[in-house]
């Protein structure tokens, strides 16, 4: 699994809850951490636990902190090729035409579904757009997380399946996921090297 630099505080009892800045109840705001200092992050960083009513919720994104976005990281041309490294065999890439195949059919995703039921239509964009969130037939309605590393590279995608009204990833009868380089029939395929990816699923509020 991988390990992100902001998460919301784990829940250590009343003591990690606080005061919601908009809401203003008490003990029901989660703050972001800062997995590196185990320090939070500002005082409105952070998520309401009463969506329905409340539905506050302000990123780390959107508080000038240094957490990496693709948006940022990735040149618009998105680049595709090998990197080499030193003491390290080539890594392999993705075709583009791949990827801009998946930027389409978000009707058919249960993921984007489920975030338009929960944070509406602006904030869904937002973050597909931001993320590079992609659309895949491979099981009808599932999810690609395109991994992109920090010289614009399309190294892969994460293809997966989440259930449309509560977000959660299906993992019954089987285990769906799989990934876009073994989908486009992609021989001895390497992700080794030390090109930093940058995943598109830190994007996910929901347990994977």
């Amino acid at each position: 699994m991988k390990n992100y630099r902001y998460t919301l505080e784990p829940y250590k009892g009343q003591a990690s809850r606080y005061t919601c800045p908009q809401c203003g109840l008490k003990r029901v705001f989660v703050r972001y951490i800062d997995t590196e200092t185990n320090q939070h992050l500002g005082d409105d960083i952070g998520r309401c636990n009463r969506q329905d009513s409340c539905g506050y919720h302000k990123p780390p994104r959107e508080a000038g902190t240094t957490l990496p976005s693709l948006a940022t990281l990735v040149p618009p041309s998105l680049r595709t090729g090998k990197v080499s490294h030193k003491n390290a065999p080539p890594v392999s890439s993705i075709e583009k035409h791949f990827f801009l195949e998946t930027l389409s059919g978000y009707e058919n995703n249960h993921l984007a579904h489920y975030l338009r039921m929960r944070f509406g239509n602006e904030v869904t964009n937002r973050l597909i757009n931001q993320y590079y969130i992609g659309t895949h037939h491979h099981w009808d309605c599932s999810t690609v997380f395109w991994q992109i590393d920090i010289h614009g590279i399309i190294r892969t995608g994460k293809v997966m399946l989440y259930y449309p009204d509560s977000g959660q990833r299906i993992k019954t009868p089987i285990n769906y996921i799989t990934w876009m380089h073994k989908l486009c029939g992609y021989e001895h395929y390497t992700t080794s090297g030390n090109a930093c990816l940058e995943n598109t699923c830190c994007v996910a509020t929901t347990n994977p």
